[in-house]
């Protein structure tokens, strides 16, 4: 288990890292400071280790994380378009490519005006489902990768939009897809590839240049927040 958290840490720490780890640091230092004001050591919190490099020329930006239980993390890399999993002995393997859109439809992504992978999640079989934000109808949507098996899109979001955070249901049966663009939380049925609008609204509307990264469903009710809000979300779908 120790692996898996240090793997989780470094993947998420390569996306995103310089900014946070700055942020946790000073927050850790002040509240240390805070408790013991003889103490001047401020131990570490996390020793982050390179478990395994990446190809940013290529693309391979991490965006999403999932772990299981026998320390193999699986991940999305935006830029590449890419499903990828590195393994226990930290050997990366890609798992899946999803199709390149036209080059005018990658263009016209929203707000990062390239197609790029988004939102992972896996099933108990081991089946993974990425979002993946094309520029097109034809490609947006959901995508399953089946244990050694190629991709396949099974539900179709729009392609106005950027599908980004995702989350599955408790019984297995749903995925929840939040837009960062439209302001939507979708509803996808993973066997039939049904979308329903679950959440829409004024209060779910974009703030700032990105805001709706995802919500949860491992507690019900999940939340909902973007760059100046937060709300809760009830299974109804109405937030509040």
């Amino acid at each position: 288990m120790n692996r898996v958290i240090r793997a989780a840490v470094t993947a998420m720490l390569t996306a995103t890292a310089l900014t946070s780890a700055s942020a946790l640091t000073a927050g850790t230092a002040q509240a240390q400071s805070a408790r013991s004001a003889t103490s001047t050591a401020v131990p570490s919190l996390v020793h982050p280790e390179i478990l395994a490099h990446f190809g940013l020329a290529e693309g391979q930006m991490p965006e999403n994380i999932v772990l299981d239980e026998h320390g193999a993390v699986d991940l999305t890399f935006a830029g590449s378009r890419q499903v990828a999993r590195v393994d226990a002995a930290d050997r990366t393997r890609i798992l899946a490519t999803l199709p390149a859109p036209a080059a005018a439809d990658g263009a016209n992504s929203p707000v990062l005006h390239f197609p790029l992978t988004t939102g992972l999640v896996r099933t108990p079989d081991g089946t993974l489902y990425a979002l993946y934000a094309a520029g097109s109808s034809a490609l947006t949507g959901l995508w399953r990768i089946p244990a050694g098996g190629s991709a396949r899109q099974v539900a179709h979001l729009p392609g106005d939009g950027l599908p980004n955070g995702l989350a599955l249901s408790a019984d297995h049966s749903n995925v929840y897809a939040a837009d960062s663009v439209l302001g939507a939380v979708y509803r996808i049925d993973l066997s039939s590839g049904t979308v329903t609008t679950w959440a829409k609204g004024p209060t779910l509307q974009p703030t700032a240049q990105l805001t709706r990264q995802g919500r949860r469903q491992r507690t019900p009710p999940p939340c909902g927040g973007d760059a100046s809000s937060a709300g809760r979300i009830p299974t109804t779908g109405q937030l509040r």
